[in-house]
């Protein structure tokens, strides 16, 4: 009998550990979303402040800078690159044209 009154004390010790567990879970979780909505709050007026036109100049520089680690090549190099090319074919067209008359 004292085995049993035993296994139930332990028994419901483990029910009171898994209780107080999940308030202390939901207390953290409940923390943990208010302080995320305040950083929200914080980076929408952070963002507002910036003004549209600072944050558009700050990731095109982000885009600018990594398209240069990745050795990327951008359009306006890109144009200038197809631009040479066919200057090059005339001048190739030119001496060719010259070279048979």
């Amino acid at each position: 009998m004292k085995d049993r009154g035993l296994l139930e004390r332990m028994f419901l010790c483990g029910l009171g550990v898994l209780a107080v567990a999940e308030e202390k879970v939901k207390g953290v979780l409940d923390e943990l979303e208010e302080k995320g909505a305040q950083k929200e709050k914080e980076l929408q007026k952070q963002l507002s402040e910036m003004g549209e036109k600072d944050a558009i100049v700050r990731a095109e520089k982000m885009i600018s800078g990594l398209l240069r680690r990745l050795d990327i090549p951008t359009a306006s190099e890109i144009r200038s690159l197809r631009s040479e090319i066919k200057r090059l074919e005339e001048l190739l067209r030119e001496r060719d044209e010259k070279g048979e008359g």
